[in-house]
């Protein structure tokens, strides 16, 4: 099925401490061109939120999320998943959430 992938800008300019280069875009790229065509919406989410948080060293300057919209089921009544992660920064723990809900499509 087709992902569509959200994130914030505080994954992308999540910096690395060693020369301050940010995550960027190619770093969100980079992650979703290694995932299996497979991979299902927290598998997304949660690959893409903490490539960024070990990009950081687990430090930031933003707060950041990621939101994935998965369709499961190329059908008129098909599925759609949605998962989201935000990375634990400065230590507290990492959150996810995913739900599973019918759509009509045209």
């Amino acid at each position: 099925g087709d992902s569509v992938v959200l994130y914030t800008d505080g994954i992308t300019e999540a910096r690395h401490p060693g020369d301050g280069r940010q995550f960027d875009e190619s770093g969100v790229l980079d992650v979703l061109t290694r995932l299996s065509p497979d991979a299902d919406a927290d598998a997304i989410a949660a690959a893409v939120a903490d490539a960024a948080y070990t990009y950081a060293d687990h430090h930031a300057a933003d707060d950041s999320g990621v939101v994935v919209v998965r369709i499961l089921e190329p059908s008129r009544s098909a599925f759609v998943k949605t998962s989201s992660a935000t990375p634990a920064w400065s230590g507290s723990a990492p959150t996810a959430a995913s739900t599973l809900s019918p759509s009509i499509t045209e």
